[in-house]
């Protein structure tokens, strides 16, 4: 009964209708003043805001750092491409200065707690607003360790929402301008990688920068050699459509044999700066399966160098027919290091190297090294396989130059004591890597005291040959010796 007591009076309520009725009468009025077409565009427009801010359907895509057995391009473009824009104040970043790197290096950081769903940066394309999250399952951390290809789930991702009406420029237009700009950074700040695996203190591959300073320009080898791999890498490098058209991979196999301190790692560093690759040093004692194996040489990305040294000292990939001596109380193969065990098979190696799944990549060079090429199986570096075996040998006469403009800043004919040196190195078995250390110390002294000193160092190597037999001039004595008894017969 209150309520009714308190209702305005009609009187009053006729005067706020006929207020009202006026005021719709003016704005009809005055809205049928403005032309049709322009009433037509305010209206699209409004509702087209409305639909735009005001729409529950919103889509959303998992970025995730696995696709199957293969690294998802677009998450690591991501990680790229999210710190570097004008919103990226909202994140949370890792920074940090290490000495191996000339620039600050910031990371994204993942969630702390487990499936944590966190705002990493919101983004504006084209009047298109994108927000990415990203998201690691901290309980799956464990399993990651000892198996980081179990399932792509179990990894990092990116969750990209946006509104379900841009679906089709998202995919189309977005997701390409985030893949083209994070190529851009990459190439600007372009520096190789050092990758290996695994890890300290999990099975993936961790990496650091590629500080070596070795190069085509200070490595000591014959100009003509040198030269033969650098025309090799460049051919390489050009044949993609040659490949694709005869079938093949786009891949190259390289073998480096010879004595130890002959250069192979140099010529592995100079060749991945030549190529601006960066290098995977693989050890397989690590490997634990044929199939961790395949996994692992496909998370290798394109344009890369894999390297496995010392392949002689693996039991694996050693000859199965001297293997068979052993059997018969043959003496065992001295590869000069304790053979590495692992729990692949030969058959797993070829696979990785050359089978079906070698396809899945494109652009690598994949390098083994040997001190003792005749200890390997022939299976594993036959042609197809190993495309060129390289031998690097001892010092020879035109390659010491190289190392005396490096240490002694003098060039070939700039002194007498070069051609003297030459002359020796015709018949004096010395490893590069000996003859540079004589110059390590002597780079203080005058070039003619540290020329003279490498001077008398190959006549003391070439006096220690002749007293054992051994050596290219004792060699060469046997081999004359020979021809001389089998033409007498």
């Amino acid at each position: 009964m209150s309520l009714l007591q308190n209702l305005p009076s009609y009187s009053t309520l006729f005067g706020a209708y006929a207020s009202l009725s006026g005021t719709v009468t003016l704005l009809q009025s005055t809205v049928n003043l403005v032309p049709q077409p322009i009433r037509n565009f305010v209206w699209s427009q409004t509702q087209k805001y409305l639909l735009t801010n005001h729409s529950s359907s919103t889509s959303t895509f998992k970025i995730r750092e696995f696709y199957g057995l293969e690294r998802n391009l677009l998450f690591d473009a991501a990680k790229v491409y999210l710190p570097n824009l004008p919103s990226a104040s909202l994140m949370k970043v890792d920074v940090a200065r290490v000495r191996s790197h000339k620039n600050l290096s910031f990371a994204l950081c993942e969630g702390e707690r487990e499936g944590e769903r966190e705002v990493v940066v919101e983004d504006t394309f084209r009047n298109i607003k994108v927000t990415w999250y990203l998201i690691r399952s901290q309980n799956q951390v464990k399993n990651f360790r000892e198996n980081p290809f179990i399932s792509s789930s179990e990894n990092s991702y990116f969750e990209l929402c946006f509104n379900s009406q841009n679906r089709d420029e998202v995919i189309s237009d977005y997701l390409q301008h985030v893949l083209n700009t994070s190529a851009s950074l990459t190439q600007k700040d372009r520096e190789l990688r050092l990758f290996t695996y695994p890890s300290k203190y999990e099975s993936n591959w961790t990496s650091t920068f590629l500080q070596h300073p070795a190069s085509f320009d200070t490595i000591a080898m014959e100009p003509d050699e040198k030269q033969k791999i650098i025309d090799d890498l460049k051919l390489f490098q050009s044949s993609k459509e040659f490949y694709q058209g005869i079938g093949k991979a786009w891949k190259r196999g390289y073998l480096f044999y010879g004595p130890p301190g002959t250069g192979k790692s140099s010529l592995i560093v100079a060749i991945a700066k030549f190529l601006k690759y960066d290098v995977y040093d693989l050890d397989l004692s690590s490997i634990r399966s044929n199939s961790e194996l395949r996994n692992v040489v496909l998370s290798i990305s394109p344009k890369s160098v894999l390297v496995i040294e010392d392949i002689d000292c693996y039991k694996e990939v050693q000859d199965r027919s001297k293997k068979i001596g052993i059997m018969n109380n043959d003496p065992p193969l001295d590869t000069g290091k304790k053979n590495k065990g692992s729990a692949c098979t030969l058959s797993g190696i070829l696979n990785a190297i050359d089978g079906l799944w070698s396809g899945c990549g494109e652009e690598r060079i994949i390098i083994l090294t040997t001190n003792h090429k005749d200890k390997i199986d022939p299976a594993l570096i036959r042609p197809g396989r190993i495309d060129k075996q390289i031998e690097l040998s001892y010092l020879k006469p035109m390659a010491f130059p190289e190392l005396a403009s490096n240490y002694l800043r003098v060039r070939d004919g700039e002194h007498p004591l070069l051609e003297e040196i030459k002359g020796l190195l015709e018949h004096t078995e010395v490893t590069p890597a000996s003859v540079a250390e004589e110059l390590l110390w002597r780079r203080r002294c005058s070039v003619d005291h540290a020329l003279g000193e490498v001077v008398n160092f190959l006549k003391r190597k070439k006096m220690e040959e002749v007293k054992e037999g051994t050596g290219t001039l004792a060699k060469s004595n046997r081999r004359k010796s020979k021809r001389r008894k089998s033409s007498q017969y």
